[in-house]
């Protein structure tokens, strides 16, 4: 949460003496009224519970902001003033936001019960929004009140939720409720009340009167003397009554109700429930026409008597799962509710996860512009650029992982994989990144396994191993971290032991529940978005296999995950693991057509494909796209992004493809989940890769293309 400054007294004049002539309308005006009243509505001002914006009424731009709506916003004092509402997210245009200006000057108040408001960090908040012109001698000023309703709109959904959940279970027992008051003797019924008198809600309206009018002629009278007692406080409690239906049908009622009494000591109200109970009715009926039938067969009646029996036993575990079916749904309602804790604590920290190194990399990106930095600073910051890039690009795949496994979107791409090939690949790479002094990293190799292959998903196993080593990482300061694997059966076991700072038995069975960490407070020291071990466990069970741990606090911990071991070639080619040799491409022959709406990215592409000798063409949308390959035959493949102005990429590639195609043209996109690719891909594109494009798998595609 932002703070703000308390401003001295000085300042607030000082800050007002350069408002005011703002608010001039080409005259001098007397401000030492308006400034003393400012004074006066500061204190109030500043400690209001609800958002309060002064605006310039002649160009609409934020004179003052009070800490409320600072706060709401996400975004600075300093980043408000001098902004239009639409700039700090307040409207969703310029347009929109100049159109209720207008109106405000107009009618001098303009009112949003529910308007959406966007936060600095994308956040949407539902507020509600009140705006008036007051004149303070004789200037106008423009307030807008901006209250935050989010937390009343979600009371609202659970209440709803609530009362739907209460209708169905009513329905579902045809249980139905009512109440009846006794000042203006109006009568209430909930929906299932309707279905067990038969009666259309749209078309009835429950009554005294029209309520008798349905009970059974014969059964009025014991009705009465139930509604009597009632009233008159004795609680007659329950009673059985039959009711006729507009269709002739008889049903039988099971009702209960009781009195409720004012401050004042009066019955102000009678609320009960009404059930249908025919069918037990029924079911008692024939219980009592074989009773009597038992009389008439006394030889049978032991043969009957173990069917009573049975039928006890089995009415007995009928209560014992309707109390374990409350116990459960007691466990359920708790689950539930700590569910929507963790959630709320995993958005407060991915927050911090994303908004961390993004800082960083806006920072260090701010500092590289100065001319005069050394050579050794520039290498400097662009290493924690990278870093940071990476970081935050871990955490966006973190959450893209679990909104697929959630949505079951995720796939397996399985292939031949060298077991002992990839873990010596996880090890070169990450001996490379410890900076630690005091860590070792080991990799256990066994002689006897070094040529197990198996069939699997390289990239989703060393995804499992890398957040594990991170982890390992991440919770060791000192000592030595050690993985490798074994054959156990017909399984190939991983592990990962480290000795850091371990995890309590308590926290054992939770560190892979989703959003679970075992530091969930302000001052965790340790940071990270608290899915990689809930991804890690979704994944190895998606390749067949289980995931455990040992750990003792304060001494370290081991993981363990297997695969199932489905492929033994003892081959030695394993190509598809070994880090590629870095090869020098020429393209001098060919020529690329980049289109692409961002400026950085045609940069970035620049200096990737410049040493190829490739000839480079672009263009910065899709309608500019489609004149360029029709006036230059030459074009050898599209590099295509898809969100574009005009013509986005898949319309274009749609007429691209009418003309040439065997033109091929790759989506170079933000667009990052599976249902994307298949979308462009269907649309007719060659290939994807997803943002951010990285060097190598780019180069790595266009050889495909350009060469084959």
């Amino acid at each position: 949460m932002k703070t703000m400054k308390k401003v001295p007294m000085e300042q607030t004049l000082n800050k007002l003496n350069k408002v005011v002539p703002i608010l001039k309308l080409g005259q001098k005006r007397d401000i030492s009224s308006f400034i003393s009243s400012e004074l006066r509505y500061r204190r109030l001002f500043e400690s209001a519970k609800d958002g309060i914006l002064i605006l310039d009424p002649l160009t609409a731009k934020i004179v003052d902001a009070n800490p409320f709506i600072v706060n709401l916003l996400g975004y600075s004092l300093e980043e408000i003033i001098g902004k239009q509402l639409w700039e700090i997210g307040v409207f969703r245009n310029k347009e929109e936001s100049k159109k209720a200006f207008s109106q405000l000057k107009m009618n001098r108040y303009i009112r949003f019960d529910d308007m959406p408001l966007l936060r600095k960090n994308g956040q949407k908040v539902e507020v509600e929004f009140v705006s008036n012109v007051y004149e303070v001698s004789r200037i106008d000023v423009i307030q807008c009140n901006i209250r935050d309703i989010t937390q009343r709109k979600l009371t609202e959904r659970i209440l709803r939720e609530s009362e739907q959940l209460l209708s169905k279970t009513q329905k579902i027992a045809k249980l139905g409720s009512f109440k009846f008051n006794f000042d203006n003797e109006e009568l209430t019924w909930s929906d299932e009340m309707f279905n067990i008198f038969g009666v259309s809600k749209e078309v009835f309206n429950p009554t005294i009167s029209s309520f008798i009018n349905y009970i059974h002629p014969n059964d009025r009278d014991s009705m009465a003397a139930w509604v009597r007692d009632t009233t008159l406080g004795e609680n007659p409690g329950e009673l059985e009554f039959r009711i006729v239906r507009p269709d002739k049908t008889i049903i039988d009622i099971f009702g209960s109700g009781i009195l409720l009494i004012d401050q004042d000591g009066k019955p102000s109200n009678i609320i009960g429930s009404l059930q249908d109970i025919t069918e037990r009715k029924h079911s008692e009926k024939a219980l009592k026409d074989s009773e009597a039938h038992l009389k008439e067969q006394n030889v049978e009646i032991l043969t009957l008597n173990e069917g009573y029996q049975a039928l006890n036993e089995e009415l007995k575990s009928t209560l014992q799962r309707i109390q374990k079916m409350n116990t459960d749904l007691v466990a359920a309602r708790d689950k539930a509710e700590e569910s929507d804790r963790l959630k709320s604590a995993f958005l407060a920290n991915i927050s911090h996860e994303i908004r961390t190194p993004l800082n960083a990399i806006m920072g260090f990106s701010d500092l590289l512009i100065d001319p005069d930095l050394s050579k050794a600073k520039i290498e400097q910051y662009v290493q924690i650029i990278n870093v940071n890039g990476n970081q935050l690009l871990t955490v966006i795949s973190d959450i893209i992982d679990i909104s697929k496994i959630v949505t079951g979107e995720m796939t397996l791409n399985t292939e031949l994989v060298s077991i002992d090939g990839l873990l010596k690949e996880i090890f070169t790479t990450y001996s490379k990144q410890i900076r630690k002094n005091d860590l070792k990293l080991s990799y256990y190799s066994n002689p006897e396994y070094s040529d197990i292959d198996t069939i699997t998903d390289l990239n989703r196993v060393k995804q499992v191993l890398c957040n594990l080593l991170n982890n390992a990482i991440k919770f060791t300061q000192k000592g030595e971290i050690l993985f490798g694997f074994n054959l156990t059966g017909n399984n190939i076991e991983f592990f990962v032991k480290d000795t850091g700072i371990g995890i309590a038995p308590g926290d054992q069975d939770s560190v892979f529940e989703r959003f679970r960490q075992v530091e969930e407070t302000l001052s965790r020291k340790f940071g990270g978005s608290g899915l990689g071990l809930s991804i890690s466990k979704a994944l190895v069970e998606m390749l067949g296999g289980t995931i455990s741990l040992k750990s003792e606090l304060g001494k370290g911990s081991t993981f363990f995950f297997t695969i199932p071991l489905t492929f033994n070639l003892n081959s030695h080619d394993h190509s598809n693991i070994h880090l590629q040799i870095n090869q020098t491409r020429q393209w001098a022959d060919k020529t690329i057509l980049i289109v692409e709406d961002e400026d950085s990215n045609h940069m970035y592409l620049d200096e990737v494909l410049s040493p190829t000798g490739v000839s480079l063409l672009h263009a910065w949308n899709g309608e500019k796209a489609i004149e360029m390959v029709k006036s230059n035959p030459g074009i050898s493949l599209i590099l295509m992004d898809i969100k574009m102005p005009l013509v986005n990429g898949f319309e274009a590639t749609q007429k691209i493809k009418l003309s040439k195609p065997e033109l091929p043209i790759i989506a170079l996109t933000a667009y990052a989940l599976n249902q994307d690719r298949t979308k462009a891909l269907q649309a007719g594109f060659d290939n994807y890769l997803s943002k951010p494009v990285l060097k190598d798998a780019l180069l790595e595609l266009l050889d495909h293309y350009l060469n084959s």
